[in-house]
């Protein structure tokens, strides 16, 4: 099912030249998911106040959708305009070797993030429009900084958005 997907075992991810950044990658605008799996043994950012698993965008902060660790929970952010539309955090992420599962799924009619397949956080109060997102950043923002200081070991993302039972499965 994966439409793309990018090995990343074992490296480390945490200064911006570690992190990768995609330019014109074609993301199905009705609907996709985006899943992460992570580690990040220090629960305080480099550099700022968060750190960036990954990020969608149309390559500024305008129109996005962010997956980050920010006040050490995993947050979901959804940008239309300028303005967030949809926000959500999960429980409480725990410091060391502890990793960690992160889906996020988009379809016109809203956005959802579950956490190691706990659903954390939905919103469908507000029309999602992914036309403009053509830029995937994985493990820092648009420019570079608020690195995650951790580890990333598989991303994949999927022209469709999961389900639940599709999710447990992964």
């Amino acid at each position: 099912f994966a439409t793309s997907y990018i090995r990343t075992e074992g490296a480390a991810v945490s200064r911006s030249s570690d992190a990768l950044s995609v330019n014109s990658f074609n993301f199905n605008n009705e609907e996709f998911s985006v899943v992460a799996n992570f580690s990040k043994p220090y629960l305080v950012a480099q550099g700022g106040s968060s750190s960036f698993v990954w990020t969608v965008n149309d390559g500024t902060s305008a129109d996005r959708v962010i997956s980050i660790i920010s006040s050490k929970k995993l947050r979901t952010v959804n940008t239309d305009n300028g303005s967030n539309t949809a926000d959500f955090s999960s429980i409480d992420l725990i410091g060391g070797n502890v990793s960690y599962s992160d889906v996020v799924t988009f379809k016109n009619s809203g956005i959802n993030g579950y956490l190691n397949g706990a659903l954390y956080g939905s919103d469908s109060t507000t029309p999602v429009n992914y036309t403009n997102l053509d830029n995937f950043n994985i493990g820092s923002n648009t420019s570079g900084v608020s690195s995650l200081n951790g580890h990333i070991s598989k991303v994949s993302t999927y022209a469709q958005a999961l389900t639940q039972q599709e999710i447990t499965l992964l």
